[in-house]
């Protein structure tokens, strides 16, 4: 976080003595210290590799790859080597959303059942024991709208952001189809709500989630290497995911992941990737 910060404070100070002059840019000064930091960041094993790209609102100013792609193999890090976006998927989910809502297929105080059967009459959980992960529920005080879909107020719940949504997956029940943590609109709670708007823009769009991006958000933008399914021959591109543990302040290798690249796998969730 703290290299997060400095990366930020150089960019700052550094492109506000250009704002005289036009579009906020890099300095030669600038550029050498962006590269000192990410490059230490690899050597000291922090990172296993980056690839970095500054931009202004019309050009990118500075972009520039370090360390590896792949640690095992040898493989260097590329300017054009693909990362996984994870839960960066929501905002383009979101952004389909707000497209359909700016063309009057939907309001945004819409109740979600309306669209996807699976979130009428959902009820909220009434008592909980940590103890053995039994519950009793409630009815809900109103229905899940979009607009808690979209600002995690929802009432759902990641196993991995709440001890109750845990227990009850421990429970084999999954994430989108436990009860409600609270009334919808009462409280906000990072979810998996957005995986919810990704079956109602294939609904009101008329095409699966992949196709909708790619003609309405991804090709339009230019962003012809977003995909949720990995093209066979973009494979080679794709960054090793690997696990890391902090020791002695330290970032050490214990274990690296394989690629995963499967066109055959199971369909694009809106939430994440």
């Amino acid at each position: 976080m703290r290299r997060i910060c400095l990366l930020v404070a150089i960019v700052m100070t550094l492109g506000h003595s250009f704002r005289s002059a036009g579009l906020p840019a890099l300095s030669a000064v600038g550029t050498a210290a962006i590269d000192r930091m990410f490059q230490a960041a690899v050597d000291k094993g922090e990172i296993p590799g980056a690839s970095v790209a500054v931009t202004n609102r019309d050009r990118i100013v500075y972009l520039k790859a370090f360390g590896k792609q792949d640690v095992a193999n040898g493989i260097p890090m590329s300017t054009d080597t693909l990362f996984r976006i994870a839960s960066m998927t929501k905002p383009v989910t979101s952004v389909g959303v707000m497209m359909l809502y700016e063309q009057g297929k939907l309001k945004l105080d819409d109740a979600a059942g309306d669209y996807v059967p699976a979130m009428k009459g959902r009820e909220v959980i009434a008592t909980f024991n940590k103890g053995d992960g039994s519950y009793t529920t409630r009815a809900a005080a109103s229905p899940v709208t979009i607009r808690q879909l979209l600002t995690h107020t929802s009432g759902l719940a990641y196993s991995f952001t709440n001890e109750t949504a845990l227990a009850l997956q421990r429970k084999g029940i999954g994430n989108l189809d436990m009860p409600l943590l609270f009334d919808p609109g009462t409280r906000w709670n990072y979810s998996p709500a957005t995986a919810t708007l990704g079956a109602i823009v294939e609904k009101l769009g008329g095409a699966s989630l992949e196709d909708f991006d790619q003609t309405a958000i991804f090709r339009p933008l230019g962003m012809v290497d977003t995909s949720y399914l990995l093209p066979a021959d973009k494979a080679r591109r794709l960054v090793t995911v690997h696990r890391t543990c902090r020791r002695n302040d330290r970032v050490s290798r214990s274990r690296e992941y394989g690629q995963i690249v499967s066109p055959q796998r199971a369909r694009p969730s809106g939430g994440e990737t």
